[in-house]
């Protein structure tokens, strides 16, 4: 097993050091560099210097780190020799490293290096004796300075990994040897400034946050409230590709991208003008630019071949592949064992019953395995057979399986496979004709979180298994941490993984550099200066707050609390768990109602968080996790459940079984919310009693969420308002033409909302009004506009303007906010104003435009959850009314236990019920009406129209 590099090697690797153009000096400042070393063996020393630039950001980054550095070393036979980990002490602008070895072997030797986000650092490389080296810049932005030092530059295309699940390629039987480059070349076309004129900087308009970028990666510029932008063109860098006959074979201009198609083992030329504004941005395949061909040739890509011809990326998956290889269908053999052999020891363990079902279909994991060695899918499953591990992890009294050899073997085939797919870079995917949630320029949420079961195996069979195989995983896992580990994306639960693997990384290696780390990255996620959302009291999730996946992360971070034992991720938690059960409050019934007029992505509230936010995890921890929690108390396992379970058998065609009901039983296999964590696997302390939301442990309070949320309790009421406009600029405002989505139709007179990344949008105003005796009124949620607390316009009967979210400014004084608005279409100038007094809120309302108009109805509307009991009684003067109902001074809205809600008038107006609105992801008795108040039937504009009312409780 060597090296393709290794061919050039034997011919004289001296010499290649003065062929060709001079070796790389410069400091590179991208996020990414890995250096390729072409070494011939001899003493070796090698200086790196770590640079902290200016103490600011690139940009102005949404969600920022601490400036941080990490980079490990290898030998020719990629062996980690060191591993440094740099976090800049204040004022520390830099740190030298040096490395001495005597008897270095002649080979290509690795430095990998990962910088924080945004962070203006830089390493600079000195080698003794001087080596040219090649640079991959894996999954980031080839920043103007590196495009600069690489402007003329050499690179070989690899030959491409062919998967386990294909035929390895014969002569007669040749698969194609092309492989794609995708090339991206971006300038600085658009100018910044504020809402006052002034000049903020120049960038590539796909930067700033809020734009869909043509590349899955962060946004470095968040842009000021009404900040505007134009095209203004100051940097034009562009790139040309050449063959080895020095013919052109791409030209390509900044703010354009293209797909390349290119032949394997030829060398090529990336020549870059204008280097100096922009940057490029390059995947597809490993792309390892050198000052020379003959480097280029000599690194080879960066290529191992294992004896079969396939091709890898890295010496590790070579030795995996081997090991596959190796194995026999009888040493994969495990004979199911029956429940009622260790029946008393199951019914002996009081905690043991969330485990028996995994347990009884065990013989299903076993036989859906395909233990074939000649098979393509030989170790793959239609199933998730992640719960292997704890099959085989599990010391209990009733685990027959625990340590089996067999059940060992299984489940690192099971995992090694996916890991020969690991790139170059620490990603698993370089292809461009996978644009989404994977290939680009960032290491995404779903390409990451899916991984996070393959960390927490290794460190639960670290313990235990083969030491040589856990070291060569290791050797696996340890690759995308190094790279990516303070990647901060904007949508959290997408990065909010790594925590988790770097605790498990520790667990299993032992290091405590890791769990450092960790701690660190955790301790920028609490920081609220690093970030606005958290300064508010949540994790970010794609410019905004979310009642359910912002569940995602939560649970994320429980678990890495919970599995570590370290408590660095209970100040985040605490404080988004707080804010949180602001939206939440208490029914008269006990049970619990909330808001989510504020979210922007899902329909659901704080009360159906994705994965159970990890409450059930810290519920021993945090009062605000132990009020949500449905956690209870661990119910033995009976007899009859065991004897039932036993009779579980396997079917004769486990095919069927695994389409349906297996993959059902196993699709979270592994993952970080399920009750065995909690019930059954995990240390837990008992429930936090008697935890009580914000709303009930104090009759009198004022709280301003970082002018987001506005939360105010006086004794006979609570109001809960959302006053931000963090997605000021979001470009899913841009397609907002009407008032329902695709995904949200009328029917019947009730509006339905199914599409969970369709809601209408977050909408600034009223999303609670409650009062002790009534409940919950006033309710707000982003289902669609007829159940947000908006002013909107009509036109004939026909809705034809209303409140643009993005333009919201709020005022908050003590016991007062201010919202002002401009419609969506009309642009009209609204302006809302509550008031917090005593028994309630006074609502004062100003619309306005200074010229004429075509008539319209001005119609201001509350969204209120429907109750069976309520009854609503309309005045004008001492006269009663049923609703709809014209002259209304005064409303009265009673339940059967005698409260009511009081609403007040400034001026006679009308008063009708409009649609009943209901989403998926809520329950489904879940109802929503818009109560709509007509204050003004022919608003003309030339002035403006004022309106006011009070909303009151009435025990």
């Amino acid at each position: 097993m060597k090296r393709l590099s290794c061919i050039f090697l034997c011919l004289a690797l001296f010499a290649l050091v003065s062929i060709g153009g001079e070796a790389y000096s410069a400091a590179f400042t991208s996020e990414g560099t890995i250096f390729f070393l072409v070494h011939p063996g001899g003493p070796l020393k090698l200086e790196i210097t770590l640079t902290r630039g200016t103490p600011d950001y690139r940009g102005n980054p949404i969600l920022k780190t601490s400036p941080n550095a990490l980079f490990s070393i290898f030998n020719q036979d990629e062996k980690l020799l060191a591993m440094e980990y740099w976090r800049p002490a204040p004022g520390e602008k830099e740190k030298k490293y040096t490395f001495e070895y005597p008897e270095a072997t002649k080979g290509i030797w690795q430095i990998r290096n990962a910088f924080a986000q945004n962070c203006n650092l830089s390493i600079r490389l000195k080698t003794t004796p001087e080596l040219k080296y090649g640079v991959l810049f894996p999954r980031c932005r080839i920043l103007s300075q590196d495009a600069h030092t690489i402007r003329n530059s050499f690179f070989i295309v690899p030959p491409p990994t062919t998967p386990l699940n294909l035929k390895q390629p014969t002569p007669n039987d040749p698969q194609k040897t092309e492989q794609r480059l995708h090339i991206a070349v971006r300038g600085r076309q658009t100018e910044c400034r504020t809402s006052t004129g002034e000049k903020i900087t120049d960038c590539d308009i796909y930067e700033i946050a809020g734009a869909m970028p043509d590349l899955p990666c962060n946004a470095m510029i968040e842009l000021p409230f009404g900040a505007q932008e134009r095209q203004h063109y100051t940097g034009m860098p562009s790139a040309r590709i050449r063959d080895g006959k020095k013919q052109t074979l791409l030209t390509l201009q900044a703010d354009s991208s293209a797909v390349l198609t290119l032949k394997e083992q030829e060398v090529y030329q990336l020549l870059v003008d204008n280097a100096k504004e922009g940057y490029l941005a390059i995947d597809g395949f490993p792309v390892i630019f050198c000052p020379d061909a003959e480097t280029a040739k000599a690194i080879g890509g960066s290529m191992v071949k294992a004896n079969d011809g396939r091709h890898f990326h890295h010496l590790f998956q070579v030795k995996m592949h081997e090991w596959i290889k190796s194995l026999s269908k009888e040493e994969l053999e495990i004979q199911p064992v029956p429940l009622e052999k260790f029946k008393k020891e199951w019914l002996k363990d009081s905690r043991s019953r969330d485990l028996l079902q995994l347990f009884a279909y065990a013989p299903h994991l076993f036989k859906a395995m395909d233990t074939n060695p000649g098979s393509l899918t030989f170790g793959t499953s239609p199933l998730n057979l992640g719960d292997m591990t704890l099959l085989y992890t599990l010391d209990k009294p009733y685990n027959p399986y625990y340590g089996n050899k067999a059940l060992m073997k299984r489940v690192f085939l099971y995992y090694f496979r996916k890991w020969l797919c690991l790139s170059e870079s620490g990603a698993f995917h370089d292809d461009p004709s996978h644009p989404a949630y994977c290939g680009g320029m960032e290491w995404s949420g779903w390409e990451g979180m899916v991984f996070c079961a393959d960390y927490m195996t290794l460190a639960m069979m670290a313990p235990i298994a083969d030491k040589e195989l856990l070291a060569l995983w290791e050797e696996a896992l340890r690759l995308p941490a190094h790279r990516f580990w303070s990647q901060r994306l904007n949508c959290e639960n997408q990065s909010l993984h790594w925590p988790l693997k770097l605790y498990a990384l520790n667990m299993a290696s032992g290091n405590p550099l890791y769990k450092k780390m960790a701690q660190d990255y955790l301790a920028d996620i609490a920081n609220p200066a690093l970030s606005r959302s958290m300064k508010t009291g949540y994790l970010l999730e794609a410019y905004g707050l979310d009642g359910t996946y912002i569940g995602i992360s939560a649970s994320l971070l429980a678990f890495a609390a919970r599995f570590s034992g370290d408590d660095a991720a209970l100040p985040v938690l605490r404080r988004m768990y707080e804010l949180l059960c602001h939206t939440v409050v208490r029914e008269p019934d006990g049970s619990m109602a909330a808001a989510n007029g504020f979210g922007h992505r899902t329909l659901g509230s704080w009360l159906s968080p994705q994965y159970g936010a990890g409450v059930s995890l810290v519920d021993d921890r945090l009062e605000a996790a132990a009020v949500m929690s449905r956690r209870k108390a661990a119910v033995p396992l009976t007899e009859a459940e065991l004897d039932r379970y036993a009779k579980v058998q396997v079917p004769d065609n486990i095919e069927e079984w695994c389409k349906v009901a297996g993959k059902n039983l196993t699709h979270y296999a592994m993952c970080t919310w399920p009750p065995i964590w909690f019930n059954s696997i995990l240390p837990m302390g008992d429930k936090i009693q008697n935890a009580r939301l914000p709303v009930e442990k104090a009759s009198d309070f004022e709280k301003n969420f970082n002018d987001e949320f506005y939360a105010r309790r006086k004794p006979g009421y609570y109001a809960f308002i959302y006053t931000g406009n963090y997605s000021w600029r979001w470009h899913y405002l841009e397609t907002l033409t009407a008032p329902l989505t695709t995904s949200t139709k009328i029917t019947n007179g009730e509006v339905f909302s199914s599409g969970s990344s369709e809601p209408w949008l977050p909408m600034q105003g009223l999303n609670i009004f409650w009062t002790p005796s009534f409940g919950i009124f006033a309710s707000a949620h982003n289902w669609s506009i007829y159940s947000q607390n908006l002013l909107r316009v009509e036109r004939e009967g026909k809705l034809v303007d209303f409140p643009a979210c993005n333009s919201a400014i709020q005022h908050i004084d003590k016991d007062n906010v201010t919202l002002e608005h401009k419609s969506r279409f009309l642009n009209l100038n609204l302006k809302r104003q509550m008031e917090m007094r005593e028994g309630g809120i006074r609502v004062c309302l100003s619309v306005g435009k200074a010229t004429e108009i075509k008539p319209v109805t001005l119609i201001e509307q509350i969204p209120f959850q429907v109750k069976e009991d309520m009854t609503f009684s309309a005045c004008k003067d001492v006269q009663q009314l049923k609703l709809p109902a014209e002259g209304v001074t005064l409303l009265k809205i009673s339940r059967d236990n005698g409260s009511a809600i009081i609403l007040r008038f400034s001026k006679p107006v009308s008063v009708r019920l409009g649609y009943t609105s209901r989403a998926t992801f809520n329950d489904a008795k879940l109802r929503i009406r818009a109560l709509e108040i007509a204050f003004s039937k022919d608003f003309a504009g030339n002035g403006a129209e004022d309106f006011s009312y009070e909303m009151t409780g009435v025990r």
